[in-house]
Order: structure tokens, then sequence, then C-alpha cells
């Protein structure tokens, strides 16, 4: 009984020394905060702060429900950012990272697990911000023809030839382009579909003329036989 007792005590003393091991830890390598995936043009970078004074910050990474990984240049980091572009290979996969809080670069720690905080979950394909792309408009020499020319946007990957890959390489038939544009000195705007209203009031106009002329054609008719049957009605009797 006693020595049940007794290992109940050292394992309540065992807790009670983690618990402090970790709030210490907190204490001297404090976790990260606002941590936040930041992608345009598919170039991909995970930042956070405070900036580090006597620690550093290390990120591992990783796909939803696998292993986590490093990248060589954001182990026991003094920077604030992280850019995994090249590691979320697999871009309409979703990723999340730990950002954790360390010893600088050849100090040594005796703690078996160090204060980290989770990002959110990021995928390249779909929280990217696309920029604008640029476009030039050549007219024709009798200026009866406008053409607008546009050029993909390029982004941060690469395919395996190290050849620079555009937007359209990578969203394929998906991507499509809006453009509205509007006469110089005016300040409508011109697209080119017409409205549901404009075509609806339109297919009205439509029907009430073609109504109009129908009541006109039978009011004609009928006062064309009036007139037949009164010029019969007035001409002699033949002899019996």
């Amino acid at each position: 009984m006693e020595s049940n007792r007794q290992m109940k005590f050292r394992m309540l003393e065992l807790l009670l020394v983690l618990f402090f091991m970790k709030e210490c830890a907190s204490e001297i390598y404090p976790k990260a905060q606002n941590v936040t995936w930041f992608s345009i043009n598919f170039k991909s970078m995970l930042t956070w702060s405070p900036k580090p004074t006597n620690y550093s910050y290390t990120v591992e990474f990783s796909k939803l429900g696998q292993d986590r990984e490093r990248t060589p240049h954001c182990i026991r980091t003094m920077d604030t950012e992280c850019d995994l572009t090249l590691e979320l290979k697999n871009l309409q996969d979703y990723y999340t990272a730990d950002i954790l809080s360390e010893p600088m670069r050849g100090v040594s720690s005796d703690l078996v697990e160090f204060p980290h905080v989770s990002s959110k979950k990021f995928s390249p394909y779909h929280d990217t911000d696309i920029g604008g792309p640029e476009f030039n408009i050549e007219v024709s020499s009798d200026k009866r023809k406008t053409t607008l020319h546009v050029t993909d946007v390029p982004t941060a990957l690469f395919d395996v030839d190290k050849n620079r890959l555009n937007i359209r390489d990578v969203f394929g038939d998906k991507l499509q382009y809006k453009v509205i544009y509007r006469k110089a000195k005016s300040t409508g705007k011109v697209e080119t579909e017409y409205s549901v209203g404009v075509i609806a009031g339109a297919i009205l106009i439509i029907i009430l003329a073609i109504t109009a002329i129908i009541i006109v054609i039978v009011m004609c008719c009928r006062r064309r036989r009036r007139a037949e049957n009164t010029e019969k009605e007035g001409l002699p009797l033949n002899g019996v």
C-alpha cells in the first residue's frame, strides 16, 4: 500500500515539474503570434511575429494528415517569415504549419518539447491571390477594328525544366478574363451582354407590334366585307 502511495506522489511531482518546465519554457522561448499565410501568384509565404531576441524559430509543415517536414532555410532562423513556395508541390492540397520557438543556433537545451503554435490550413491553388495582367490595345489603320492583347500573369512556379509557369499553365481552361470598357468621355460602362430586363422589354414591344398589325388587318377585312354586302343589297332584283 505504501509503495502505491509513494508511486502516486512521485508521479504528481513529475507532472508538477513538467508543468513548471513548460511554463518556464514559454517565458524563455515565447510562442509565435499572428501566424498568417500570404500568397500572390503562387508565391506562398508564412509570416508571424514577434522578432526574436535570444531565441529562434523553426518551421514544420505537412499536408493534412501526413508527417511533418522541415525546409533547411527555416530551421532555427531569426526571421519572421518562411518561403514555402517550392515545398508545397501539390497545389490543390491543403497544408498546415507549426512554428516552434527554440534556442538559437549553437545553444543547447534540456527541453524535449518546445513551445509551438499552429497555422490555419492553406491551399496554394485555392488561396493564392492573382495580380492584374498586362495588356495593350491595337487599333487598325482604318479605325474599324480594335484588338485587345492580354499577357498571362507569370507565377513563382517552375516546371521540371526550370521554365517559369504562368497562370494559364496552372489553371488551363478554367482561366477566364472579363473585359469591361467604356466610350471616351463617358461614365457608363459597356459590356457585351444585354440584361434580362432589356431583353424582356424588347420582346414585349415586338409582341405588341405584331398584335397591333393583326388587329389592323382584321378591321380592314371586316370593313371590306361590309362594303361588299352593302353594294349587293343595293342592286336590282333579276326577273324570274
